[in-house]
């Protein structure tokens, strides 16, 4: 195998896990705002009004609706997150086939 083009897998693979492990980071940060957010509602009564900037709008809901939108959220995350962090694994498989066919040449 040509040693550029082993470098430039290389480098491919490795740029897609740093982009992956960055998003897994980003959406874990995001995934804690959340649960924070779903223990503050859960201490509300159930017809409390909340309000969430939507873009420009300041949209109105209960507190039964926010929180039913915040743990819809969360389950889409942690699917992300299981998502981004299997392919992460594939990808660390992917860099040891490459290294043992560059040993093996």
């Amino acid at each position: 195998m040509d040693p550029n083009a082993v470098r430039a897998e290389f480098e491919k693979l490795a740029n897609e896990a740093q982009m992956l492990r960055n998003r897994v980071a980003q959406l874990e940060a995001e995934e804690r705002e959340h649960i924070v957010a779903a223990e503050v509602l859960d201490e509300l009564s159930g017809e409390r009004q909340c309000y969430r900037l939507v873009g420009d709008v300041l949209v109105e809901k209960t507190r039964d609706e926010a929180l039913m939108s915040v743990r819809g959220n969360m389950e889409r995350i942690q699917k992300q997150i299981e998502l981004d962090t299997n392919r992460s694994l594939e990808i660390e498989k992917e860099v040891k086939a490459v290294a043992a066919k560059t040993r093996g040449s």
